[in-house]
């Protein structure tokens, strides 16, 4: 059983040996290709967030005068620009 014990052991020290070096393969590239992959998507994300925030604040601009101008009474409330 010895024997059979440490080829197995070496067996599997190999596989060890190969997943460690991968790992540091692995990191290396998402430092170098995920990361400024991730950042960049954070900023393109950053500025829909912020132009759709924009967008939101003139439609309910728009929003509050129509209903301020049905509250004053007006027949035809103004019209967005």
């Amino acid at each position: 059983m010895s024997a059979f014990t440490d080829k197995l052991h070496s067996f599997f020290s190999r596989f060890a040996e190969v997943s460690h070096e991968d790992l540091a393969k692995v990191e290396q590239a998402v430092e170098e290709k995920l990361h400024p992959f991730v950042n960049d998507v954070r900023a393109e994300l950053k500025t829909d967030v912020a132009n759709l925030e924009g967008e939101l604040r003139r439609d309910l601009d728009a929003l509050k005068a129509q209903v301020e101008a049905l509250l004053k009474g007006q027949t035809t409330p103004p019209t967005a620009s």
